[in-house]
């Protein structure tokens, strides 16, 4: 059985639920991608923070493209820019997206 790999995209300020998410797709047999830096205040108040976030999310662009379909954590209908740009570039690439929140998209 070849395993899917799927990449988990949303806000690390929902690290809890990415977290959580992971584990129970891991449980399914799936290959699981998340942000791995899971520090949402150092990312945007400190300079170094800011400065690592250009590079990981770098980073995570490449597990979008490694990755066989993407999940959204978009805990109360939250999507902020990054995971907006995440996203956007998931459908340039013809990714399918799954959303834990399914009702809140338009």
């Amino acid at each position: 059985m070849k395993r899917q790999i799927m990449c988990i995209c949303g806000s690390v300020r929902f690290k809890d639920s990415i977290m959580q998410e992971a584990c129970r797709f891991s449980l399914m047999g799936h290959i699981v991608l998340i942000p791995n830096c899971l520090l949402h205040e150092w990312f945007h108040n400190s300079p170094l923070g800011r400065t690592a976030k250009v590079e990981l999310d770098k980073l995570h662009f490449d597990k979008i493209r490694l990755a066989d379909f993407v999940y959204v954590v978009n805990e109360d209908g939250y999507i902020g820019d990054s995971t907006s740009r995440e996203i956007e570039f998931a459908k340039s690439l013809r990714k399918p997206i799954r959303y834990m929140e399914e009702e809140v998209l338009a």
